[in-house]
C-alpha cells in the first residue's frame, strides 16, 4: 500500500533501530549502486522478499535516504554531478517530485537534489528542464507543506538563475498570477523580505519594467505586471528606487488614466508602495503635477475599488510628505475626503478618514484650521460615533494629531458644548474596541496637558461628579486590560491630570482616590511592561506629592 503523505513522513524518526540499523549496513553509497535503486524504485524494508515500489513506510524511508545521500554528494560538487548526470540520475529524481504517493520530506529531498544540478553546470540545467522539473516544482508551491514548498522555490531559484532557464514560463500570465497569490499568502516559510531580496537580487523589477513598456498597458497581463511590481515595493527601499528610476513611471502615470479600472488600481497599488519610501518623495519624485493630482481626481472614479486604491496611495503619500503638505491643502483633496467620509461604503469612510488623519500630523495651526472647518465639528462627532469600530479609531486619531502640539486647537475638542469630547465619552464608555479605547485616552492625554480648564473636561469623563448615577469609571478595567499600550495610554492620562502640583490637582487625586483609580494604579507597581511600571512609579509620586496630610 502506497504510503500517505503523514506516515511518509514519520519513519525518519519512528523507523525502529533494527530495521533502520541493517538498511544502513547494506545500502551502498556509491554512485552506481545509488542509482540502481533509485531507478529500480526499489525500496523495501531491507530484506530480500517483498521489496517494490512503495514497499510502505520503511521504502518511503529508503527513498529520503537515497535522495538524501544523492544530494548531499552533488552539492559544491561539480565532479559528482557531472558523475551523476553521466548516469542518468536527474529523470530519476524528477520522477520523486511527480509521483502522487511521495511524502514530504521526499520531495524536499528532490527539490533539493534538482535544484542542485542546476546550479553552476551548464548540462545540470539542461537535464532537468528536459525531465520537466519546472512544472512539478511549480506545482509544488502549492503544497500544505512549508518545507516543501521552500525547497520547491529555491530549486526555481537556481534554475532561472541559468540563461538557460525558459523566461516565457515565468512571464505566462496564469503563471503570473499563481506566483502573485504565493507572495500574498499569509503562512510562509520565508519572510517577504527574504522573497523580495531574492526578486531584487535576479533583477525582477526592471525585468517586468521592461516587459511591461515592450508590451504597453493594453496588454492582457498589464495588471499582473502591475501589481507584481507593487508587491516587490512593498518593503525594499532599492526596488521602488529601481522602478522611478525606468520609464515604468511614465506608464504609471498613464496606467492612472486608464480606461479599465482594473489597471488603474493596479497603478495605484503601485504608487501606493512606492510612496512608503519618503526618500522618493523628497527627492519629487511624485510631485503634484505628475502624480498627486491624477490620484485626487481618481477619488470621483466610477468605480469604489479605484477610489479605495487611490486613497490608499494618498495615505502614504500624506503621511511621508511632511514638508509640502501644501500640495495636498491646494489641490482640493481636503473637500474630496470630507466628502468620502460621509459615504455610505465603510471602506470608503475608513481610508478617507485615514488620509485626513495622517495630513493633519505635524501640520501648522492654519492648516488644521482648514481642514477643521472643512470637516465640522458635526461630521467629526458622528464619525467617532460611526457604526464601525476601525472607522471610530481613524477618527479618534485624527482627533489626536489635532489637539498634538497645538494649545488653541484642544478648544474644538472641548467647546460647542462639548460635542466632540461628549462623543469620545460615549465611546469609551462603550468599550467597544482597544484600538479605539487606545485613541480616546491618547486624545484625554493631550487634552489633559493643557490648562485647568481641559483637566476638569477630561476629568469629569473620567471620574464624572455624579458617580452615582452611573457605571464605575471605565479607567479602572483599561488599567486591568491585557493590551500594554491601553495601559500606558491611561496611565498617560491620570499622569497629566495631577501634574503639576497644585490646589486643583490634589482635590483630583482624592476623587481618582475615591473611584478607585488609584488603587489600581498601586497594584501594577511592578507591571510586565517596562513603560508602565515606569508611568506608574511617576503616578504615584505626583499622587504624593499633591496629597494632604494622612492620604495614602
Amino acid at each position: 500500500m502506497p504510503a500517505t503523505a503523514s506516515g511518509g513522513a514519520r519513519p525518519e524518526e519512528a523507523a525502529s533501530p533494527s530495521a533502520s540499523s541493517s538498511a544502513a549496513y547494506w545500502m551502498g553509497t556509491r554512485p552506481e549502486e545509488l542509482m540502481a535503486r533509485l531507478a529500480a524504485g526499489r525500496f523495501g524494508s531491507g530484506g530480500g522478499g517483498g521489496a517494490g515500489v512503495g514497499g510502505g513506510e520503511d521504502g518511503e524511508y529508503e527513498r529520503v535516504r537515497t535522495l538524501r545521500e544523492i544530494k548531499n554528494q552533488i552539492i559544491g560538487n561539480r565532479t559528482k554531478k557531472l558523475q551523476y548526470l553521466h548516469l542518468g540520475a536527474v529523470p530519476a529524481v524528477v520522477a520523486a517530485l511527480a509521483e502522487p504517493a511521495a511524502s514530504p520530506a521526499a520531495l524536499v529531498q528532490a527539490a533539493a537534489a534538482a535544484g542542485s544540478f542546476a546550479c553552476g553546470v551548464d548540462d545540470g540545467v539542461r537535464a532537468v528542464l528536459a525531465a520537466g522539473a519546472v512544472a512539478h516544482l511549480t506545482r509544488l508551491l502549492a503544497h500544505p507543506d512549508d518545507k516543501v514548498i521552500d525547497a520547491s522555490a529555491r530549486a526555481l531559484r537556481m534554475i532561472y538563475q541559468s540563461k538557460l532557464a525558459p523566461k516565457f514560463d515565468v512571464n505566462n500570465e496564469k503563471n503570473m498570477e499563481f506566483l502573485l497569490t504565493l507572495l500574498n499568502r499569509e503562512n510562509e516559510n520565508v519572510t517577504d523580505v527574504e522573497l523580495q531580496k531574492q526578486a531584487l537580487s535576479t533583477n525582477a523589477v526592471q525585468k517586468l519594467s521592461d516587459h511591461l513598456l515592450a508590451n504597453s498597458l493594453e496588454s492582457t497581463r498589464a495588471v499582473t505586471i502591475l501589481l507584481a511590481l507593487a508587491e516587490l515595493c512593498s518593503k525594499l527601499e532599492e526596488s521602488r528606487s529601481q522602478l522611478m528610476s525606468v520609464q515604468a513611471s511614465t506608464l504609471i502615470l498613464d496606467a492612472l488614466k486608464h480606461a479599465c479600472a482594473d489597471i488603474r488600481v493596479a497603478a495605484c497599488s503601485c504608487l501606493k508602495n512606492i510612496s512608503r519610501s519618503s526618500k522618493v518623495l523628497s527627492a519629487g519624485r511624485l510631485s503634484c503635477d505628475t502624480f498627486i493630482a491624477p490620484l485626487i481626481q481618481l477619488l470621483n472614479d466610477s468605480s469604489t475599488s479605484v477610489q479605495v486604491a487611490a486613497l490608499g496611495a494618498i495615505c502614504n503619500i500624506a503621511v511621508n510628505l511632511t514638508p509640502r503638505k501644501s500640495i495636498l491643502l491646494h489641490s482640493g483633496a481636503v473637500s474630496q475626503l470630507v466628502h468620502l467620509s460621509k459615504s455610505m461604503d465603510p471602506t470608503l469612510r475608513l481610508k478617507s478618514v485615514w488620509a485626513l488623519r495622517n495630513i493633519m500630523f505635524l501640520l501648522n495651526p492654519k492648516d488644521k484650521d482648514f481642514i477643521l472647518k472643512e470637516l465640522t465639528l458635526s461630521t467629526l462627532s458622528s464619525l467617532i460615533c460611526d457604526s464601525e469600530h476601525v472607522v471610530q479609531e481613524q477618527t479618534l486619531a485624527l482627533v489626536h494629531n489635532l489637539v498634538d502640539g497645538y494649545v488653541d486647537s484642544v478648544n474644538y475638542v472641548i467647546g460647542e458644548d462639548g460635542m466632540v469630547i461628549n462623543a469620545i465619552s460615549r465611546q469609551l464608555n462603550n468599550a467597544s474596541s482597544p484600538g479605539v479605547c487606545i485613541q480616546g485616552m491618547l486624545v484625554l492625554a493631550n487634552v489633559a496637558a493643557g490648562g485647568e480648564l481641559n483637566k476638569e473636561a477630561v476629568m469629569n469623563i473620567i471620574v464624572p461628579r455624579r458617580a452615582e448615577r452611573i457605571k464605575p469609571s471605565f479607567v479602572v478595567n483599561f488599567l486591568q486590560s491585557k493590551d500594554k499600550q491601553l495601559r500606558v495610554a491611561t496611565l498617560w492620562s491620570i499622569l497629566n491630570l495631577i501634574y503639576p502640583k497644585c490646589e486643583a490637582s490634589s482635590a483630583r487625586v482624592a476623587r481618582l482616590q475615591n473611584a478607585g483609580v488609584i488603587s489600581q494604579v498601586k497594584g501594577m507597581i511592578n507591571d510586565p511592561c517596562l513603560d508602565c511600571k515606569l508611568r506608574v512609579r511617576m503616578v504615584l509620586e505626583h499622587c504624593l506629592d499633591n496629597a494632604d496630610d494622612g492620604f495614602m
